[in-house]
């Protein structure tokens, strides 16, 4: 997943995977489930993280704490799918 312009690139992937997560912009953002718990990444400025998805397949809203406007969805499938 990449985070430019303050945009999240559109993600799907396996169930349980390493996701690892760029930021090109210069100030830090999240990625942050809209659901707590699920998953929440603090990406430093010009930098990657990874962190897990989620084990069941569905679609998983999220968005970045520091900057209401910015919102996306990771898919996570059935592996074989």
């Amino acid at each position: 997943m990449t985070i430019e312009n303050n945009n999240f690139s559109h993600l799907s992937a396996p169930r349980a995977v390493q996701i690892k997560v760029l930021n090109k912009d210069d100030i830090e953002h999240t990625v942050t489930s809209d659901t707590p718990g699920v998953f929440d990444v603090h990406v430093p400025p010009r930098d990657e993280r990874v962190f897990i998805a989620p084990d069941k397949p569905g679609t998983y809203p999220y968005h970045s704490s520091d900057q209401p406007s910015m919102h996306g969805e990771l898919v996570v499938y059935q592996t074989g799918q």
